[in-house]
């Protein structure tokens, strides 16, 4: 007799259990959101690449916040360097005079020599 009563009782919560999956599924098929098939696969492979995209422009707002607060407080010193002014020699200009000269079969002039 008690067994009986233990198999009723194991079936009548196996039964609740069933049921109450079986109403959770129909809330879900119900709330207007089929995700079944292709067309579900494609609705939820759409709503991930917008949450990515949105995760990224996240990133990418909080990096741009990011610089402009360490450029604001934290400004790099610049370092200048003065470039020499050194003057050619008379006789390096004329050694370039001269193959420019050469080159140009005479048709060239040189104006001025500056050191780069």
């Amino acid at each position: 007799m008690e067994a009986i009563v233990l198999l009723t009782a194991a079936a009548s919560i196996a039964t609740k259990g069933a049921a109450a999956a079986s109403a959770a599924n129909d809330s879900i098929t119900n709330s207007g959101l089929k995700l079944e098939g292709a067309s579900g696969a494609l609705i939820l492979m759409v709503i991930g690449m917008i949450v990515v995209y949105i995760i990224l422009y996240m990133v990418i707002g909080m990096g741009h916040l990011l610089i402009a607060f360490v450029n604001k407080f934290c400004p790099e010193n610049e370092v200048v360097t003065k470039v020499p002014t050194t003057e050619i020699d008379s006789s390096t200009s004329l050694a370039i005079a001269q193959a420019i000269a050469k080159i140009t079969n005479g048709k060239g002039k040189v104006d001025s020599i500056k050191k780069l």
